[in-house]
């Protein structure tokens, strides 16, 4: 086995943060006078970062520089009370998590476009075992993902290089920046979006469950 470390992405992998995210921009939408998204709306919506799931999330027509910094004002407030209602790990999450650090003693990693702070904070809250060594999210200065700038950051913090780290997500953002910092890449199907995300940017390998990617990982 030669992988040491494993860089994966936050929402829609390691957790299901869709009902959180939809019920703080409905209040947000709701404040302002504008339509709600159901789930699949929410999802067309995301993995570019906050600010432009909030321009993604007003309607075309009233996108003024106003109105985007109300509804952006607005959605934190409740994000920032909601954020933790109903995200949880997916089912097997923390099990694997728990392999891949204490069986197989690999450096762990959280790399997410969500702001920094409720990265952080979702991470030091589900990760019961304390099995995740690192965690970020944007942080001013740093582009988003697909850059791979935050990734290479994570490396050289961790000690690992691109030949002995792994990169797991759930989008084709996460197959992008795998492939922007010459990591292979994981590709989750239990996702936001399933094989709807890779139909375009193909990762490496693709896993219906977690402990698939305790196999794989073993075999590289």
């Amino acid at each position: 086995m030669s992988i040491k470390g494993v860089v994966f992405d936050l929402d829609g992998t390691l957790a299901n943060t869709l009902n959180d995210l939809k019920d703080s921009i409905n209040m947000a939408m709701n404040d302002l006078g504008l339509p709600e998204h159901d789930i699949e709306s929410v999802v067309r919506c995301l993995n570019n970062g906050m600010k432009v799931f909030i321009q993604r999330a007003v309607p075309e027509e009233l996108r003024t520089e106003e109105m985007l910094e109300k509804v952006a004002k607005s959605y934190h407030h409740y994000y920032s009370i909601n954020y933790m209602n109903k995200t949880c790990f997916y089912d097997g999450i923390q099990e694997m998590l728990s392999v891949l650090k204490n069986e197989l003693g690999l450096k762990l990693a959280v790399i997410s476009n969500k702001d920094d702070v409720y990265t952080r904070k979702i991470v030091e809250t589900l990760d019961k075992q304390k099995t995740i060594d690192v965690a970020y999210g944007f942080r001013e200065g740093i582009p988003h993902k697909p850059s791979p700038e935050s990734v290479f950051g994570i490396m050289e913090e961790l000690g690992l290089t691109p030949g002995d780290t792994i990169f797991v997500g759930d989008s084709e953002v996460d197959v992008k920046t795998a492939q922007n910092a010459g990591l292979k890449c994981i590709g989750v199907l239990w996702g936001f979006k399933g094989k709807e995300s890779f139909v375009e940017n193909k990762p490496d390998y693709t896993v219906d469950n977690p402990q698939q990617i305790v196999d794989i990982i073993k075999n590289n």
